[in-house]
């Protein structure tokens, strides 16, 4: 698509049911939207290749954009020592000079504001999360979970399924607790790995049994995520929006899974990688290049085209 965006329709205009189309989108299309000012971005599967590191082409723009009145908001599902660990503190530092920014963590339960000062935390409740794992134990994959908070992970056994985040993804290593000890403990998320097949089985059987207090969301093939319910990407967005005085029309956000739909859905220019899920492309209007292509960059440079085509006409 020589790296421009496209814009996704949810149907056809001439009736070819429910088949999506994607038509080119330049940057003189974003004349149609209010300025962008925030510019929100996941990190796993958009802004991070496939081998789970930040392309030089992205950490540029990023650290490039406040300079344009344009401010970049790292919006993941990681806890904010994860990214930080993930992607190196070096790399971290370029694109967030000594922590000084804002950034909505653990799908939203935790969002930090413009000087990097926490605006706001929610956890699950300790009778939510009783519920949870008595849930998982009746269920048998209690071996399987790691509990994440801003201190962070804990898990009840050393094993492949509780490691591999941190092995793979550069998370922080999971600290082992006693036995019985996670379900006393206050986290901001629970995990639950497995393989792609279990977690669809473990999905169906295991949300009937949760609490209201709490909801499932997919942010990859092989993992479920238990977060308090009410809280998503799209309410840590409206926490930072509030702490800015800015509005919902001047968010640009990019994600490319479930757990991005809610911000994709109240962003004003709501952007999706090209190896997004398809229910990710469902709540977007626009695509942009895969996240093996330098997404995050690339868009970058069309807000950026966009604004010096609007400052030329004032």
């Amino acid at each position: 698509m020589n790296g421009l965006f496209s814009c996704c329709f949810d149907e056809c205009l001439m009736g070819f049911g429910e088949e999506k189309y994607l038509v080119p989108f330049t940057w003189n299309q974003l004349r149609r939207h209010y300025p962008v000012r925030l510019l929100l971005t996941d990190m796993d599967g958009t802004f991070l290749n496939s081998a789970h590191k930040a392309s030089a082409a992205n950490v540029a723009a990023f650290a490039s954009l406040r300079s344009h009145g344009i401010i970049p908001v790292v919006t993941t599902g990681r806890p904010r020592q994860s990214v930080i660990d993930g992607i190196g503190p070096e790399v971290y530092e370029r694109m967030v000079p000594h922590g000084k920014g804002p950034g909505i963590f653990m799908n939203g339960s935790v969002v930090y504001g413009l000087s990097g000062e926490l605006l706001y935390e929610k956890h699950i409740e300790l009778s939510d999360a009783e519920q949870l794992f008595q849930a998982l134990d009746r269920i048998g994959c209690r071996d399987r979970v790691c509990g994440y908070n801003e201190q962070g992970i804990y898990c009840e056994e050393e094993n492949e399924f509780n490691f591999r985040l941190h092995l793979e993804y550069g998370e922080p290593r999971p600290t082992v607790v006693e036995k019985g000890q996670l379900p006393k403990m206050k986290f901001n998320k629970i995990i639950i790995n497995g393989t792609d097949e279990t977690t669809d089985k473990l999905r169906a059987t295991l949300e009937p049994q949760l609490s209201s207090g709490v909801k499932c969301v997919r942010p990859l093939t092989w993992n479920l995520e238990v977060i308090p319910a009410g809280i998503s990407k799209a309410t840590g967005m409206q926490v930072l929006l509030d702490h800015l005085e800015l509005t919902r029309a001047n968010v640009a956000a990019m994600g490319d899974s479930e757990n991005d739909v809610d911000m994709l859905k109240k962003a004003g220019v709501p952007i999706v990688v090209a190896n997004a899920t398809d229910v990710a492309k469902r709540a977007a209007i626009y695509q942009t290049v895969s996240n093996d292509e330098s997404a995050f960059a690339q868009v970058v440079s069309e807000l950026l085209l966009a604004q010096a085509h609007s400052s030329s006409k004032s």
